[in-house]
């Protein structure tokens, strides 16, 4: 129970590394560790159902693109390494690189929507809040 809740509540922190301590150059400043833990605590502060579900929905998709592409890029890597026949190496080699580019982009695709979602918390104060109307 409470790995979850500290889990939840750090959620942010690979963000908060990237986005608010980043410069334009793209050298990280030099603010301890312990401030990027507040700044994750203070974004994540009354938000836990939200973070929540974006973090379910995040693990979800990796679960699912890597059950779909884990799979055949470990048989092309196999295959392309302990087949004795050269006329097919070419093959396994073309989709060992197709398959491993598809993980790549999709967890490209995830990062990018954990950084957003952090911008969304980050600078709107009401995300999310269904109104009563």
């Amino acid at each position: 129970m409470w790995i979850t809740f500290i889990s939840i509540r750090l959620f942010f922190i690979e963000a908060i590394l990237y986005i608010d301590d980043a410069n334009l150059s793209g050298v990280l400043k030099k603010s301890s560790s312990k401030n990027i833990v507040k700044k994750s605590l203070k974004v994540s502060k009354g938000k836990m159902k939200k973070i929540f579900i974006i973090a379910i929905l995040i693990y979800g998709i990796s679960a699912l693109v890597n059950s779909f592409s884990g799979e055949p890029i470990l048989d092309s890597f196999l295959e392309m390494t302990f087949n004795t026949n050269l006329a097919t190496f070419p093959i396994f080699l073309l989709l060992f690189i197709v398959f491993l580019s598809i993980n790549a982009s999709l967890n490209c695709l995830m990062n990018l929507f954990l950084l957003k979602s952090y911008l969304d918390f980050k600078n709107d104060k009401n995300l999310l809040e269904t109104s009563s109307d």
